[in-house]
């Protein structure tokens, strides 16, 4: 059986495949996949957004060539399973930067944590692509209506990289 699956949510045109790592009960792991034989960073897929989770001829394709190349499910160290905020503490910890979605699919939010109120609404620090804090940015986010979170991939490496090495 396949450890690679693509995951459709509700009310978005884009899926998510990925390399199927732990899931918890409200939430799936997965290293992400974001064209084939690929593995960049992880997403963490909130699961009541999930409408249908696929494993077909594509994903088994796609988990043979994996297999060849000895690639397994990786869990990152010293990841737990929490609610949202807990999360994105221990990424920012750890990779310093996270991107996520909420509702909106074409909408992507990288960044660090400002300030959580009542551990409901979420304040970030807005990092751009040139590594730049976007200043003012005050726009609050609904924690329960995350529904991907992304952490510790090239790009947000890069952005981070530029942040850290501001001239």
């Amino acid at each position: 059986m396949s450890n690679v699956f693509t995951f459709s949510l509700e009310g978005w045109e884009e899926t998510e495949t990925g390399l199927l790592v732990a899931e918890s009960e409200q939430w799936v792991l997965i290293q992400s996949m974001p064209m084939d034989y690929l593995i960049d960073g992880y997403k963490l897929i909130k699961k009541s957004e999930i409408y249908s989770q696929d494993q077909g001829a594509e994903e088994e394709r796609i988990a043979k060539v994996l297999s060849l190349r000895g690639i397994e499910p990786k869990m990152p160290e010293g990841f737990e399973f929490g609610n949202a905020q807990s999360m994105l503490t221990w990424i920012e910890a750890k990779y310093d930067l996270f991107q996520f979605q909420d509702l909106e699919e074409d909408t992507l939010q990288i960044g660090r944590m400002y300030d959580v109120v009542d551990g409901e609404m979420l304040t970030i620090d807005y990092i751009d692509a040139d590594g730049q804090i976007e200043s003012p940015y005050d726009y609050e986010f609904v924690l329960r209506q995350i529904r991907v979170i992304t952490f510790g991939t090239d790009y947000l490496d890069g952005v981070n990289l530029l942040r850290q090495n501001q001239d």
